[in-house]
C-alpha cells in the first residue's frame, strides 16, 4: 500500500480492540431493531395500537409518581404479579438515564 500505513497494522489501532466482537454484534442487532421499530412505529402499522396499551404505560406512571413527583408506594394499587423482576429492574436505570417517558 503506496503512502499508507499497512492494513495489518490499522486493524491492531487501539480503536479496533475497544468491543469485543459479541458487544460489536449485539450493538448492531440492537440498532437494526431500534431501527425497524421506528419505521413499524412511522408507518401506522396495526402493532403500533399495543405499543401504547395502558398495560405499557403501567411502570413510566408509577415511576414517574414516585420518583419525581414525591408520590408515595401507599398510593398505588399494585397488581398481583407487580413486575418487580425483570419489568422494573430493566426499566428503572432506563428511567433514570432517561428525560422521562413523557416528553
Amino acid at each position: 500500500m503506496a503512502g499508507g500505513a499497512p492494513a495489518a497494522s490499522m486493524a491492531s489501532t487501539p480503536a479496533a480492540r475497544r468491543l469485543p466482537a459479541g458487544a460489536l454484534a449485539a450493538l448492531a442487532c440492537w440498532a437494526i431493531a431500534l431501527c425497524a421499530l421506528i419505521l413499524v412505529f412511522r408507518a401506522g402499522h396495526p402493532i403500533q395500537g399495543h405499543l401504547v396499551h395502558s398495560d405499557a404505560l403501567y411502570l413510566p406512571v408509577l415511576f414517574d409518581d414516585l420518583l419525581k413527583r414525591g408520590g408515595s408506594l401507599s398510593d398505588w394499587l399494585l397488581t398481583p404479579a407487580p413486575y418487580f423482576f425483570p419489568d422494573m429492574l430493566v426499566y428503572l436505570p432506563a428511567w433514570l438515564v432517561g428525560t422521562g417517558a413523557f416528553q
